[in-house]
């Protein structure tokens, strides 16, 4: 049996009315009026009537608002999503790097190369801190909006949607997910694995150690080894809607 709590308004309403619900059997109300409890049984209809004046309807009318409290964001934010459920909150927030020459190591050696503005999708879950995923994608302008161009990120270790292969646990604030995240994966030393022409840049260098000694000797990409990333920046960003985690 299921009882609802219903409080009528108006001269004519009682006390407290109490709907009882039973299989098989047709509402019952206990209404309770001046010290003084007595039953009716309602057909549906005035049961409807009944929950029309009542002041549950009227607390069902009210706007459910939950307010969610995000930590500080990083700089050069451009798009923040929230998703979340029952157990879990997490924030979805795409923003930019600028161009910045850093060392990059591979197979024991050090290249300081150029890195073009990035543009990165971070996943960060509000609970435990930790960044669950992380996209990365390069454009040529200095400050990102809307309608930059983005290009694939034209080094190693990176899948041709963005998303890095890295399977670093990092626990951090959501403030530092470019220091922590971008920077962290950067700076791990590299194997070669998602690098080529025609999959992550189109130089002329297949060997990736060939290709990061033309980068450092050149003082950066070329243009024209860029490849478009074939998403524009709003759509880099609701891509996470599509990734399971």
């Amino acid at each position: 049996m299921n009882t609802v709590s219903l409080h009528t308004k108006g001269k004519e309403a009682a006390d407290a009315l109490i709907l009882k619900l039973e299989p098989d059997k047709l509402p019952e109300l206990e209404i309770r009026a001046n010290g003084v409890t007595h039953y009716k049984t309602v057909g549906w209809h005035q049961l409807l009537t009944l929950l029309d004046r009542s002041m549950v309807v009227e607390q069902l009318k009210v706007a459910d608002l939950r307010v969610t409290k995000l930590p500080r964001l990083p700089d050069r934010t451009l798009m923040v999503d929230i998703a979340e459920c029952s157990r879990w909150t997490d924030v979805i927030l795409t923003g930019y790097v600028p161009a910045t020459e850093y060392p990059m190591v591979y197979q024991g050696a050090s290249y300081l190369v150029h890195i073009p503005t990035i543009v990165y999708r971070a996943r960060w879950t509000l609970h435990t801190k930790q960044l669950i995923g992380l996209s990365i994608a390069v454009t040529t302008d200095s400050v990102v909006t809307e309608i930059s161009p983005l290009y694939r990120w034209p080094y190693s270790n990176v899948f041709d949607d963005g998303r890095v292969c890295w399977t670093h646990n990092t626990v951090c604030e959501l403030h530092e997910v470019v220091n922590r995240g971008v920077f962290g994966f950067i700076s791990t030393p590299n194997n070669r694995d998602l690098f080529g022409v025609g999959t992550s840049q189109n130089s002329p260098y297949r060997e990736y150690a060939t290709f990061l000694e033309a980068v450092q000797a050149n003082g950066g990409i070329s243009h024209e080894w860029l490849i478009p990333f074939g998403r524009t920046v709003p759509e880099f960003h609701n891509a996470y809607r599509a990734e399971r985690y």
